[in-house]
């Protein structure tokens, strides 16, 4: 279930977060958390210009 979690937006951005927090004094990324957030926003972008109109 973690797993499951760490695919949605929310879950990728709280674990790059503590990540980034925990490790005192030097920088610590999570580059699966960036490229779960990378792909959630590139699936978003592409479904609201295909399917949002202002009409």
């Amino acid at each position: 279930m973690a797993w499951v979690a760490r695919l949605t937006p929310s879950g990728a951005l709280t674990e790059a977060l503590s990540q980034a927090v925990s490790q005192s004094g030097s920088l610590s990324v999570d580059w699966f958390g960036i490229a779960v957030l990378a792909a959630w926003g590139t699936v978003s972008a592409v479904a609201a210009l295909r399917w949002f109109r202002f009409t």
